[in-house]
């Protein structure tokens, strides 16, 4: 399982009045994601190019999360729409494509798509991220991204 999911699911243990018994489970969860970070480096790109864990320079949107195949090596990928503070300290929002490789995924590219976006439905198909979204109190658009090397290209 990679950290992504495993934060995931730890935060979905954690919603609501969770019992003792779900605090451990998701301590447990969070110290493998710790572990497996360490062993591979951040997951994120920071606004400074760094790899970091999701936490203060970068924050998961976590209903925007799909998988699927981005570079055609039949393994999942995914892309995730990221909320990264910028080194000015203000924050833009980020659609990030993260690659799978050996089982851990690490975040290859990543374009912004605006402020305060509201996703309707991202999916992950023919190598293609499209996104039904509207951001900047703009009209609700549909667009698709094509990850190309290390970069994410807008085709629509």
């Amino acid at each position: 399982m990679n950290v992504l999911m495993l934060l995931m699911l730890a935060a979905s243990l954690l919603s609501g009045a969770p019992t003792a018994h779900a605090v451990r489970q998701a301590g447990q969860l969070i110290q493998a994601a710790q572990s497996a970070m360490e062993a591979g480096g951040g997951l994120f790109l920071s606004a400074r190019k760094g790899r970091v864990a999701p936490g203060s320079e970068v924050q998961v949107i976590n209903e925007t999360t799909v998988m699927g195949d981005l570079n055609g090596d039949g393994v999942n990928d995914e892309a995730v729409i990221v909320k990264r503070l910028r080194t000015d300290g203000s924050y833009e929002f980020d659609l990030a494509a993260l690659l799978n490789e050996g089982g851990a995924l690490f975040n290859i590219a990543d374009t912004q798509v605006g402020n305060n976006p509201h996703i309707f439905s991202e999916t992950i198909t023919n190598g293609e991220i499209v996104i039904d979204m509207s951001a900047d109190n703009a009209v609700r658009a549909l667009s698709t991204y094509e990850l190309l090397g290390n970069a994410l290209i807008k085709r629509s």
